[in-house]
């Protein structure tokens, strides 16, 4: 099924859909997406806004690095809210106006520091974001919030290869996000995919 015609099928329970369709029109989906601006997610921002959605970006860092998103969407119809995935209160308010939230957080490697820093249990550690917390954490924090916030819809993108028998961490620790995303919203959509490419991939760049 292509993006666009996934799109339109979400956009089906919520209602209010206004106008011919297109970037000026009103699809009815208002929707939160995190880890959006990345490389697949810059193309699934597209698909929302040129079908008139609204759409909600939480991010880290620079807002610089969430401006390639702005003329995917006509005026007002994207909101791009600093947020941490380690702070529930951003989170929450990142997605309480929405019918539909979409996780598209991942890594491919585990980001250190330079130097050890302290952990909340008292423990020193150089890994900042590891792939247990960005892929089984993050995911499970999400799919709970947005059901106790009443979301109507919730996606989460896992891999072709997620597997808890791998021998790969990354693949189990994709499996075992899925998992955590099955206990808080048993009827969440995951979505699989495989290896993608392009013009803007970490593979041509």
């Amino acid at each position: 099924m292509s993006i666009r015609k996934a799109v339109k099928l979400a956009a089906s329970p919520f209602g209010g859909r206004l106008g011919p369709g297109g970037r000026s029109s009103n699809s009815g989906i208002t929707a939160t997406v995190f880890g959006g601006y990345g490389f697949i997610g810059r193309y699934f921002i597209n698909e929302l806004g040129s079908c008139g959605s609204r759409v909600y970006v939480p991010f880290r860092g620079c807002e610089l690095e969430v401006r390639h998103l702005k003329p995917m969407f006509d005026l007002g119809q994207l909101g791009l809210l600093p947020f941490s995935s380690r702070d529930e209160q951003s989170i929450i308010d990142s997605l309480k106006n929405s019918d539909v939230v979409i996780n598209m957080i991942g890594k491919h490697y585990e980001t250190k520091h330079l130097v050890p820093t302290r952990r909340s249990d008292g423990t020193l550690s150089r890994v900042n974001y590891g792939f247990d917390e960005v892929h089984v954490t993050i995911p499970e924090t999400l799919a709970r919030l947005s059901k106790e916030a009443g979301v109507k819809c919730f996606m989460h993108v896992s891999a072709m290869s997620a597997d808890s028998q791998s021998s790969s961490l990354w693949s189990q620790s994709k499996a075992k996000g899925e998992e955590a995303v099955r206990k808080h919203f048993p009827e969440a959509i995951i979505v699989r995919p495989a290896t993608v490419f392009g013009p803007v991939d970490r593979f041509l760049n």
